[in-house]
């Protein structure tokens, strides 16, 4: 078991990308704190994930944040390993953006993962040293119509990850980001309706050297070896995962 005797702190693991890290991690002998929104959909998950702790939250408030990453760590006794995946994504071209809107991509895409980082470092430095993976996005590196807000946060995440690789390697922290182009999950119908949703995954597998999208599941793998030992050497980098589409 490649997380034997670790403590994971998942963020929006109630479904999609989250609860596959979730799952995976507790399967790989970690134990699993899960955060998110709704305590219903963490229950689900905890389901799947053996020794799981929930707590929900908004992580978009400091306060919040700062709970739920204490609250999580003392109920195990200390912190090992951050996946920051919570977030949201919304569809608006650049000139119809409105103040709302933006407000909302700014709080639970930049400020939910950076007050999540800001109280876990110290949790992870009184073992020694820890490990921080920033879920992202593909559309951080290079954005497509109708998401370049969207995208702006999601390249906020990535110098967020050198930021915290930089300042806190002398803590023993290692800090990786996760890029992945379109995958299926459920975020997709929060901005889409469901056929919308479908017809948005078949028409953009079309795209990929691959022909298909991602699944969550392989995220997941992808994570769990950025947060072992096998990845010890590895900090401040992107992971992108978008079935070749940006060499296409």
């Amino acid at each position: 078991m490649k997380l034997q005797g670790k403590v994971a702190l998942i963020t929006g693991a109630g479904s999609g990308i989250g609860r596959a890290t979730a799952t995976l991690f507790a399967h790989e002998g970690a134990r699993v704190a899960l955060v998110g929104r709704t305590a219903s959909k963490l229950q689900e998950t905890a389901k799947a994930a053996q020794d799981a702790f929930c707590f929900a939250a908004d992580l978009s408030r400091r306060a919040e944040a700062q709970r739920a990453v204490d609250e999580c760590a003392r109920h195990f006794g200390g912190l090992d390993i951050v996946v920051n995946n919570a977030g949201i994504s919304r569809q608006r071209m650049l000139l119809e953006m409105d103040e709302p809107l933006w407000d909302e991509l700014v709080a639970h895409n930049i400020k939910n993962p950076f007050w999540v980082v800001q109280a876990a470092v110290p949790w992870l430095a009184r073992r020694g040293g820890g490990v921080i993976i920033n879920i992202t996005s593909s559309l951080g590196l290079k954005p497509s119509p109708g998401f370049g807000a969207y995208a702006m946060t999601k390249a906020a995440q990535q110098i967020l990850t050198l930021s915290v690789a930089l300042e806190h390697a002398k803590d023993g922290i290692r800090a990786n980001a996760i890029s992945p182009a379109v995958v299926d999950t459920p975020i997709h119908e929060t901005y889409l309706t469901p056929d919308g949703a479908r017809h948005r995954k078949e028409e953009m597998a079309r795209f990929y050297p691959l022909g298909r999208v991602g699944t969550a599941e392989e995220v997941a793998q992808a994570a769990l070896y950025l947060a072992s030992d096998d990845a010890r050497w590895i900090t401040g980098t992107t992971l992108l995962m978008d079935g070749g589409r940006l060499v296409k």
